[in-house]
């Protein structure tokens, strides 16, 4: 203890000393120094007048870096400079000394920083910069393209405001030289755009509309997940690919009258950041810098369809993951069963295939919208797990009985244990178990990371029918509960605090609320205000938190969508799996931007274990 204390003391004196080692005279008379002046009754007016006053300084002595940018704007390079440099300000504020001195009115506050000291300003967009081009690289590698894309070109907007951006390199995809980082962006931007093909399959004439099977491919791989917008004579409509499929529905009145459709790919997420920005950063930057215009529209023309040999083919594959073999023209038999009766909507007629629960639980399903099957080949994998099959994917199409009739491409996962379906939940996309697979070979630990997706597919699952009974089931009676945003004058455990407080800023607010708390908002609240409820993911991370149990740390980008309210953020769950048939949630947090690896490392599993 005693030695601690004389550490402190040797600690405190040598930031006084450089804390008070200059006086306030020689920071505004020396050469070497920027500084910011403010006076107000209020401290935390004054300091802010001082950040803005240091910012405008800051912004003149970089301006010359920013003179081709202001050209492509057409704007004046000092307003573009201030522009640009004001999207910093909780970097001065974290990064910069300060001098206060106490009047009868207020206070007067110096903020100040060495000229020489300028570039520890930039740091950490720097870092963010290739943290987002390291993401995308390897969101391209997975053929999440949307999602590649859409981290290349925010990469692309936070470069281009930091002084010197030319000179920054980066390892090209071989590793084998150095290149310009803003060349490297650009080109992976076009080169995804240039290599997504779409092509018809099939058009299905109904009564007012007709709609249009799709397919999309990037250099002939499928692509997992994609957005995309098209234009249906009236508005623009938001759609997706999953697993390389996707749906267009278009007027009758419309797609009479014209030979070719437009698609533009979304890879901006522009209404993201206005309405829920992932990014706080690239939101305040998107209408000041501009990274180039990319070519994002294909064409979808009438007389290219690509019409399948095999009317409605389902192709079917044995993953063997386990001991044990499959039946695989009984298992066929059954799947074509349950696909008729989802298309006639004579379920009765495959009740025997079911146990009474698995039954129950498909009626759900069917009954959470107008369900129908994607009329077009799909593929689907059967996954020996022992004595266990896990029947992945039943492409369906989904339209939400609320006021928004909004429709989904979804998919559905069988459970199929001892002769009997057990359980039916929504899929997540098939890359996930890919993903898994190739994890797994690394980290021998397959089963629970089969687990995790499992567990993921009926967390989605339960979420949409509303089920509130089994939400409280999955959540430990000590779960730490996130809802909204973190606020730092929360009390948060000791173990949280790098991950959260840093993470997410000053201006961030949360509610931590209890398991009872949540579930009684969740019944009372949010599934009574809404009709629907839908969530789909994205992205995943699935990291082993411990050697010795199996505890799991889940990152997911998520959409949230309700009949009354929609977003988009990045969810994480610490897992308990420990009692494989009853895992349990212990740790909830919700926010807007993506929490790296090492952010969700400070999080110890022991500090939220109560």
């Amino acid at each position: 203890m005693q030695s601690r204390l004389v550490l402190f003391a040797y600690l405190f004196l040598f930031v006084s000393i450089n804390v008070f080692s200059i006086t306030v005279d020689e920071i505004m008379n020396a050469d070497n120094y920027l500084f910011g002046r403010g006076e107000d009754s209020s401290y935390r007016d004054a300091e802010l007048e001082a950040l803005q006053n240091l910012s405008e300084q800051f912004s003149v002595l970089v301006k010359s870096n920013f003179e081709e940018d202001a050209e492509e704007t057409n704007g004046n390079v000092n307003e573009y400079s201030r522009s640009v440099i004001q999207t910093f300000s909780s970097a001065f504020l974290d990064n910069t000394d300060k001098k206060v001195i106490e009047t009868d009115d207020g206070f007067i506050i110096f903020k100040y920083l060495p000229k020489s000291d300028k570039e520890r300003i930039f740091t950490n967009r720097k870092n963010k910069v290739y943290d987002y081009a390291s993401r995308g690289q390897a969101y391209l590698e997975d053929l999440n393209i949307g999602l590649a894309m859409r981290d290349f070109y925010w990469a692309l907007i936070l470069l281009k405001s930091i002084p010197c951006y030319d000179s920054f390199v980066i390892m090209d995809d071989n590793k084998s030289v150095e290149v310009n980082l803003k060349l490297y962006l650009q080109r992976k931007l076009e080169t995804i755009l240039a290599n997504i093909s779409f092509n018809i399959t099939k058009e299905e004439q109904l009564s007012n509309c007709v709609t249009l099977y799709i397919e999309a491919d990037y250099n002939g791989d499928i692509i997992n997940d994609l957005c995309f917008k098209y234009f249906d004579g009236e508005e623009q409509i938001l759609s997706n690919i999953i697993d390389g499929i996707g749906i267009i529905n278009l007027p009758n009145s419309y797609y009479s009258v014209n030979d070719r459709f437009v698609i533009s790919l979304d890879y901006k997420y522009l209404e993201v950041l206005q309405k829920d920005p992932l990014d706080e950063e690239v939101k305040a930057l998107i209408d000041i810098v501009n990274p180039g215009k990319f070519k994002n529209r294909k064409y979808l023309c009438k007389d290219r369809i690509t019409k399948s040999h095999n009317e409605h083919m389902i192709k079917t594959n044995v993953v063997d993951l386990a001991p044990g073999s499959i039946d695989k023209k009984r298992m066929n038999s059954m799947l074509e069963d349950i696909i008729d009766a989802i298309k006639t909507k004579e379920y009765e007629n495959i009740h025997h295939y079911f146990t009474e629960i698995g039954y129950t639980q498909f009626l759900n399903l069917m009954n959470y919208g107008e369900v129908s099957i994607y009329e077009q080949n799909f593929e689907v994998d059967y996954y020996n797990l022992d004595h266990r099959v896990q029947i992945k994917s039943i492409p369906i199409i989904v339209t939400l009985k609320d006021k928004q009739k909004r429709t989904l491409l979804d998919k559905l996962s069988i459970t199929y244990e001892d002769g009997r379906i057990t359980w039916i939940s929504f899929a997540l996309d098939d890359s996930y178990m890919n993903v898994a697979i190739k994890q797994a070979a690394k980290a021998n630990d397959l089963k629970e990371r089969l687990q995790c997706i499992s567990f993921l597919e009926y967390y989605k699952t339960i979420f949409a029918l509303k089920d509130a009974f089994r939400i409280e089931q999955i959540f430990a009676d000590s779960a730490a509960i996130f809802i909204g945003y973190v606020s730092k004058n929360q009390e948060v455990p000791a173990g949280l605090k790098d991950a959260i407080d840093v993470q997410i800023g000053d201006q961030t607010i949360i509610k931590r609320v209890t398991k009872y708390e949540y579930i009684d908002r969740l019944k009372n609240k949010v599934f009574m205000d809404n009709d629907c409820v839908n969530i789909q993911f994205t992205d995943h991370e699935i990291i082993r938190r411990s050697s010795s149990r199996p505890i799991y740390a889940i990152q997911l980008h998520q959409e949230y969508y309700s009949t009354n309210y929609s977003d988009e953020g990045y969810l994480m769950l610490f897992i308990d799996f420990t009692n494989p048939r009853e895992p349990k949630i212990f740790f909830r947090y919700w926010q807007q931007e993506h929490i790296g690896e090492e952010k969700q490392r400070s999080i110890v599993p022991g500090d939220i274990r109560f």
